[in-house]
């Protein structure tokens, strides 16, 4: 069976800061080096690079480890982004309807799975009846999403660049057991 592809935004902060998180990833000799970094959550966010399959997960938790064992952590303002590979969703209005159509009717579900700050002050908002209808009614949806939605707990905003939908709503975390399984579960949601 083919693996879908994955992307992780890992927001967490450190005491020394981004340069010097970026500077430890690099030197280090058991991962990619197309790890990416930039600023966010509590001041860190460690981007993987394209990942897949159990070679993929074992790339992530050994990022995870990296950080968690100098001294990385993680705040109520950090969130775990996941990226996952849609590729048929290109040119496929009728599903992207049917995703955050299920993705909405499955909100509460979704909500009790995560830490309840993620939903309850608006930082994931869900896919509402009237964005649904406006991707429903949007007429000029050719090759891209001329409507997005909101850039919530399911994001359509990275489609049109990476082919990817976001999964936003899970909290931060280091621990690569929770985060395997949050992505294990959002690529059975997709699929």
């Amino acid at each position: 069976m083919k693996h879908r592809t994955f992307g992780v935004e890992i927001e967490c902060g450190h005491r020394l800061g981004l340069d010097y998180v970026r500077d430890l990833f690099h030197s280090s000799s058991f991962l990619s080096r197309d790890w990416r970094f930039g600023y966010d959550g509590s001041g860190v966010e460690a981007r993987t690079p394209i990942l897949s399959g159990p070679e993929g997960f074992r790339e992530l938790k050994k990022g995870m480890k990296l950080l968690v064992r100098n001294g990385a952590y993680v705040t109520n303002r950090d969130g775990l982004h996941v990226h996952h590979g849609v590729p048929e969703l290109h040119l496929n209005k009728e599903l992207a309807i049917v995703l955050v159509e299920s993705w909405a009717q499955n909100k509460d579900n979704l909500n009790r799975l995560v830490a309840s700050r993620r939903h309850a002050r608006g930082a994931c908002p869900h896919w509402t009846p009237e964005n649904i209808n406006r991707l429903r009614n949007d007429d000029s949806y050719t090759n891209e999403f001329t409507f997005r939605g909101p850039r919530g707990s399911l994001n359509l905003h990275a489609y049109m660049q990476l082919k990817t939908v976001e999964l936003r709503l899970h909290e931060g975390t280091l621990d690569a057991e929770q985060a395997e399984a949050w992505i294990r579960f959002g690529q059975r949601f997709l699929n």
